[in-house]
């Protein structure tokens, strides 16, 4: 009985890591936010890893937001 679990547990915790690699590897691209000016709306830029033309057969599309400021407040 004591077996069943360890290989419950080591299964799971595998195809959490093998899930988490597969997502991080399937978004096309970064969505950044630009908030460095605080009395502007934030500033969006889509970076994309490969050419839009791919995009225009996918009906959704997975991105990373990365919500960095690049430009230093004074």
């Amino acid at each position: 009985m004591f077996w069943y679990f360890v290989l419950f547990l080591a299964g799971s915790v595998i195809g959490s890591v093998i899930g988490e690699i597969v997502r991080v590897n399937r978004a096309k691209g970064i969505l950044r936010l630009d908030t460095s000016q605080p009395t502007e709306e934030p500033y969006l830029f889509l970076e994309l890893r490969s050419s839009p033309l791919c995009l225009e057969k996918k009906r959704y599309v997975l991105l990373r937001v990365n919500s960095e400021s690049y430009i230093p407040r004074k």
